[in-house]
């Protein structure tokens, strides 16, 4: 966001709430009355920040919603592992899945005290059960890090010593997945090798080499660099009279053993507002 917003000669400030929906709303009081041109958000809870987003408007300051919609939200921009759209990331981790493992055993570990990453497994799951597989459990991991799906796996797969693959909303509950299968004496699948499939999102650097390492299935890269420009390019077509459009979703990249050669680091990546990758 900040070389992008740099390229047209703005500037860029990231407030971070750390998950607390009050916190994030004195973060965007503070930016409105620091007279800020845009601000985008990732709304943690629509209801506290409906208020706020309408004293936003009032101020004529767009909000660009991050993976958000509602109230007061007139420009939003997406990533497309948050959109439950057919032919998705959703459905294709469910096809992954099941062309190695037909009516297999999963177990899933989100976050449920975020609203777009609730939906996010929700849409996995229904997109499981479509591609003939089975949910064995689900488990929130809200200290959302490694070590507590480490925990929570290790539960799952004492009560499910069955199961064929774990999906994880994030990269760090999938490393400490893997960590867990690993110390139980089982493999990790390359999504066609014997062991368990398991998946994680963000393109994190740690989740790339673990993919390269056999330690985990893939990773879904939200793109997280195009994602800030197109955050950008949003908020400036907002202040252009409006010309930004309602929604917009940047394409997510799966990496696996089969792709993984074709990486590029975030920081070599050139990027530019004429070559991001929309899906719509």
């Amino acid at each position: 966001m900040k070389e992008a917003a740099e390229s047209i000669g703005w500037h860029a400030t990231v407030l971070d709430a750390n998950l607390d929906p009050n916190a994030q709303v004195s973060n965007i009081q503070s930016l409105i009355q620091q007279d800020a041109g845009a601000i985008a958000s990732w709304t943690l809870d629509a209801g506290a920040t409906a208020g706020i987003y309408a004293q936003a408007d009032q101020a004529n300051v767009p909000i660009i919603g991050v993976n958000s919609e509602g109230s007061g939200v007139k420009y939003a921009v997406w990533n497309e592992i948050q959109q439950c759209s057919p032919g998705g990331p959703a459905e294709q981790t469910a096809d992954l899945i099941a062309s190695k493992f037909p009516d297999g055993n999963v177990v899933t570990i989100g976050l449920d005290v975020v609203p777009s990453w609730a939906s996010v497994a929700d849409c996995f799951e229904k997109a499981a059960k479509q591609a003939g597989l089975t949910i064995l459990a689900h488990q929130s991991n809200n200290s959302d890090d490694a070590a507590g799906a480490q925990k929570l796996t290790a539960d799952m797969l004492t009560k499910y010593p069955d199961v064929n693959a774990i999906w994880a909303y994030n990269d760090a509950s999938a490393l400490g997945a893997s960590a867990a299968v690993i110390a139980a004496g089982k493999t990790v699948s390359d999504g066609e090798s014997d062991g368990i499939i398991i998946t994680g999102e963000n393109g994190d650097s740690d989740a790339i080499q673990a993919v390269r390492d056999g330690r985990l299935t893939g990773t879904w890269d939200l793109n997280m660099v195009e994602f800030g420009w197109l955050i950008v390019k949003t908020a400036e077509d907002a202040l252009k009279e409006g010309t930004a459009p309602a929604k917009t979703v940047l394409r997510s990249t799966l990496w696996t053993a089969n792709n993984i050669d074709d990486y590029v680091p975030p920081k070599d990546r050139d990027v530019s507002f004429e070559e991001l990758d929309i899906v719509e």
